[in-house]
């Protein structure tokens, strides 16, 4: 009979493995603080309450964003529609409300936002085209709806309860409630529930979870219907924010999502992802964009740097993946 004593792991081993699983888990909300103190030492102003509520503020849409696009991305697929989708919402919320009740103007906008969603899930999963060619398309056509519904310009609101409302802070900003409700409803679903986990298989392995009695197909349109409607719902509340929309509003909010989630280290692959590394993502970028506005650094130098930390986590994802 012969046994076996494990030997222990050498400290200087055990050490780098360690740090190495604190980046992996924990390097983003590390990136953020860092960012934080650096910006708090450059400026005065960046350490108040009134900027933080501010930092909140701009954050909460981006967020929204950034919780359907992890969703999508756990699925394996993209889109490029969202901005246009948003800006569509916004424009329905506040030009029909002159013509009926605002809740009633809300749920037509959240409508358009799903019924986008759901177009997209269904000729991507259907017709079985990249969800990045699809998206782009129907960013150009959503876009154009846009244009003609505002005829090319601004939609000012009446409504100013509505847009105080949104921007009222108890605590922290009602904008930023809706966030926080929205990544709660959905990390929960999809840390805790049967639904998330199908989600994540139909995005991680979808030929085993065919064979496991999953139906991919209808999980990955679900999955776009819910980005449209987080899109609508983001778009309301940019409305009711600045109580106006003109056709660009949303343009560029589809590329800073996918920025915050993969810098949030969801897989481009598909089958993992966090909701609230996420939205520390976006909370990442918009700290970065609100330091530099402090600090009076041109916009074309903050799309240097927040395309530098797009590469570095996308560099540093796909060397993870690799060992």
């Amino acid at each position: 009979m012969t046994s076996t004593t494990a030997l222990p792991e050498a400290p200087g081993v055990r050490a780098p493995a360690r740090a190495a699983g604190f980046i992996r888990e924990y390097g983003i909300l590390v990136a953020l603080v860092v960012v934080i103190i650096v910006m708090s030492l450059l400026s005065p102003h960046f350490l108040t309450y009134a900027n933080a509520m501010n930092i909140l503020t701009q954050m909460s849409i981006l967020g929204i964003l950034a919780v359907g696009t992890t969703l999508l991305l756990i699925t394996g697929s993209f889109d490029l529609s969202i901005g246009s989708t948003l800006g569509l919402a916004g424009a329905l919320t506040l030009g029909l409300s002159a013509h009926m009740p605002l809740m009633a103007s809300i749920g037509i906008a959240l409508a358009a936002g799903l019924l986008v969603g759901l177009v997209n899930g269904f000729i991507v999963v259907k017709a079985g085209i990249n969800s990045l060619i699809v998206t782009l398309g129907t960013m150009s056509l959503v876009r154009g709806l846009v244009l003609i519904y505002t005829n090319g310009t601004s939609i000012q609101g009446d409504n100013i309860g509505f847009q105080s409302f949104v921007n009222t802070t108890s605590l922290i900003p009602n904008i930023a409630w809706g966030l926080l409700i929205v990544a709660a409803i959905m990390a929960t679903m999809l840390t805790q529930t049967r639904t998330g986990r199908y989600f994540t298989a139909a995005g991680g392995n979808a030929e085993a979870a065919e064979v496991s009695g999953i139906n991919v197909d209808a999980y990955k349109i679900a999955a776009f219907a819910v980005m449209g409607l987080l899109a609508g719902f983001a778009g309301v509340l940019y409305a009711g924010r600045v109580n106006s929309v003109d056709p660009t509003a949303g343009t560029g909010f589809e590329l800073q999502a996918i920025a915050a989630v993969i810098i949030g280290g969801t897989s481009l692959a598909g089958g993992s992802g966090s909701v609230w590394k996420s939205i520390v993502g976006a909370a990442l970028l918009t700290t970065l964009n609100n330091g530099f506005n402090l600090l009076n650094i041109g916009s074309y130098y903050q799309g240097v740097i927040q395309g530098a930390v797009i590469i570095l986590s996308v560099a540093v994802y796909t060397r993870r993946t690799r060992r």
